[in-house]
């Protein structure tokens, strides 16, 4: 960057987030400002210059121009840092970053990032020249341009759930160096097919905690792995309010009880924001404040809406189907409504050789399914019943 370029950005660093992102956005649109692109990129230096100064811009259509937005992120990462005319200093202390994000409908900036995929890094440091030429050799390994970007892979909750029902199954049956002192920026673009939602970005640096430099992507659930149990079940000693929360578990005597009569559901849902997911008595009432009316339907009614099928847990699963439709009230707890369908031994008389165990001889009775019967009942997270019930360890992976 040229000395006039340092000494503005480093001035617009001190102020508030738009003030640094217009200060950028000025910087990236010149051409001959000189940049860094990090070691193993294999993008030039002017194309992801462009690109990051189309994405800001089109970040700040976002909203008003809604063709122009995109769900893009760029995330800077800085320390506090003073430019004169001939010099420079640094407080390696120090560690800021800045999202430029918006979520859709929102014009402010925001460091949620919601399934995004196009995110780009952008160091701001001093020049090598500081570390390397003025007497700051000791502090070069702190350089930011020496971070490095990884990606943490989660488990999506679907998969999630699936792997905390198991359980409850089986207990059943580049770098360029210039001269003087000033700012350098280093770029980093990620390849967007490598953003696999959940999953946290990572600058890894060895002179920088991690957990300084980490930045989760959230994802878009649409179906997940419940338990359910029928109506029949509940007495009304099995509902609870602690503290904000709604309790609904079995008392001592109605444990086994339930574990006999335990179904697993699949449930087909509207893209929910999982980790931002909402009790339902909160987003009821939250209209008026963030949330346009479309949004508030949305979050408290539609998507809490899904359709499920499932089998009973036991050593025969098929001995009985469910189907219907679920409410969530929380992540953890839903209200079902639908059927049940049971298969029944029907009247008959069946050789069996010379079997003598009734036990036995019932493998061969002939079976039909009776009409469905409409129930209703609660269904829960995996991990939630495995911990009310004892089953396993019970704990979040």
């Amino acid at each position: 960057m040229t000395p006039a370029e340092s000494i503005t950005l480093s001035a617009e660093l001190k102020k508030d987030d738009n003030d640094i992102k217009n200060a950028l956005l000025q910087i990236f649109q010149n051409s001959s400002t000189r940049l860094s692109l990090a070691k193993g990129s294999r993008t030039s230096i002017d194309a992801i210059s462009t690109d990051i100064h189309q994405t800001i811009t089109n970040i700040d259509n976002f909203g008003v121009n809604r063709a122009g937005g995109e769900n893009a992120a760029v995330i800077v990462i800085y320390r506090d840092m003073k430019i004169e005319a001939s010099s420079g200093s640094i407080d390696f202390a120090s560690l800021n970053n800045l999202i430029i994000h918006k979520k859709r409908g929102n014009n402010e900036l925001s460091n949620y990032l919601l399934e995004t995929k196009k995110i780009f890094f952008v160091f701001i440091d001093l020049e090598d020249a500081f570390y390397e030429e003025t007497g700051q050799e000791e502090d070069k390994d702190k350089k930011l341009s020496n971070t490095s970007i990884k990606i943490e892979y989660k488990t999506n909750a679907f998969k999630k759930s699936l792997q905390d029902l198991r359980p409850i199954f089986g207990s059943m049956g580049g770098r360029n160096k210039s001269s003087g002192t000033g700012i350098k920026l280093t770029l980093i673009e990620i390849e967007p097919k490598r953003i696999k939602v959940p999953c946290n970005i990572i600058g890894s640096h060895k002179q920088i905690k991690e957990d300084l430099m980490t930045f989760p992507i959230h994802e878009r659930n649409i179906a997940t792995a419940q338990v359910g149990v029928e109506n029949t079940n509940y007495t009304a000693n099995n509902f609870s309010i602690s503290g904000n929360n709604l309790v609904v578990k079995p008392d001592t005597t109605q444990t086994t009880n339930w574990k006999s009569s335990l179904y697993a559901l699949i449930e087909l849902h509207l893209p929910r924001d999982i980790d931002n997911f909402n009790p339902l008595w909160k987003d009821l009432f939250s209209i008026g404040r963030e949330r346009k009316i479309g949004t508030y339907l949305y979050d408290a009614l539609l998507s809490r809406i899904g359709v499920y099928g499932g089998v009973k847990i036991g050593k025969d699963p098929l001995s009985n189907l469910y189907a219907g439709f679920n409410f969530a009230i929380t992540k953890e707890l839903s209200i079902n409504l639908g059927w049940t369908w049971t298969n029944e031994v029907t009247p008959q008389v069946t050789e069996i050789g010379n079997i003598g165990s009734v036990s036995d001889a019932l493998k061969y009775a002939k079976r039909k399914y009776t009409g469905g019967k409409f129930s209703w009942g609660l269904s829960f997270s995996p991990s939630s019943v495995a911990q009310m019930l004892g089953i396993g360890k019970g704990e979040e992976k």
